[in-house]
């Protein structure tokens, strides 16, 4: 028996409920333009708008990494938070779609701050936020879209409480597509700084260095998962997101100072096979965080 093996009902796989919550989010989904003036953080369309905004943010950020001086959730975490993990592991329970959303709650606030949002950062805790999604119930895992679902309408539990709060909730765009196109869709949202949180079954059994000298993940096995990819980042023409995992610190420390709960995928490689599964467990989703 695998570490795998433990958590089989960790991440589970989308069925007509789920479909019909993604479909009732959907249909109340406004344009981005709106976003600061609907209210709560709304279900938003991925829309001609939407994209400018992920091409605005992402011309800043990769002009930042051409100037050697990039930013990632963890560089912007090592300046204004200093304490602590910004991810880690869920330990022995099955709430990995918890720490999936968490995860990428957090790194999409965090860029935000450290592009200048007037935002604030106070530590979220996914073991909370997930069991509330699951009505205090610990037996079992949670869907991507029930995990969207309380992300956006109740908000993330704040560290030392035990109630979702509705300063800390996302926005959500859901990504629709085939592989192809879901790796692109990944690709622009974490290029801007977006965090994006999803379910597969293809499993990561480690990681290489590849020719440029970046630490990527290396694809084997099966699992029933919910992970997250973080950041983006270019070398030599490759293009790369950061995958990150919630099973602690078990693929070594990279050498970009990336924490060593995940590992990086190249975009038209690793990417493409893991997304392979995910659309088994339905759609993933960017999160646009609250922070206030």
């Amino acid at each position: 028996m695998t570490f795998y093996d433990t958590f089989p009902d960790g991440c589970l796989p989308q069925d007509s409920f789920d479909r019909e919550t993604v479909e009732l989010l959907e249909a109340s989904a406004v344009s981005f333009s709106t976003l600061y003036t609907a209210g709560d953080m709304p279900i938003l369309k991925w829309d001609s708008a939407f994209e400018d905004f992920l091409d605005r943010r992402g011309n800043v950020l990769e002009d930042m990494l051409l100037d050697n001086c990039p930013m990632f959730p963890w560089t912007v975490w090592n300046q204004h938070v200093h304490t602590g993990n910004l991810y880690f592991s869920q330990g022995n329970t099955p709430s990995c779609m918890g720490h999936a959303d968490d995860f990428a709650y957090r790194s999409s606030l965090l860029m935000s701050i450290g592009l200048g949002a007037p935002l604030h950062w106070h530590e979220t805790d996914p073991y909370q936020t997930w069991l509330l999604s699951k009505n205090c119930n610990t037996r079992g895992g949670q869907s991507v879209a029930v995990m969207a679902q309380f992300a956006n309408k109740r908000g993330h539990v704040i560290r030392g409480t035990k109630k979702a709060s509705d300063k800390h909730q996302s926005a959500l765009v859901f990504l629709s597509g085939k592989t192809e196109e879901l790796a692109e869709k990944i690709r622009r949202c974490n290029r801007a700084g977006l965090g994006v949180a999803l379910g597969n079954s293809t499993a990561v059994n480690g990681t290489m260095l590849d020719k440029n000298n970046v630490q990527v993940a290396t694809l084997g096995g099966t699992w029933a998962h919910a992970t997250s990819f973080n950041a983006w980042m270019k070398r030599n023409g490759q293009e790369y997101v950061f995958w990150t995992n919630s099973h602690g610190k078990r693929y070594g420390k990279g050498t970009l100072g990336e924490p060593a709960d995940g590992a990086w995928m190249r975009v038209d490689k690793e990417l493409l096979a893991f997304l392979l599964t995910a659309a088994k467990f339905g759609s993933p989703y960017v999160c646009l965080s609250e922070g206030t």
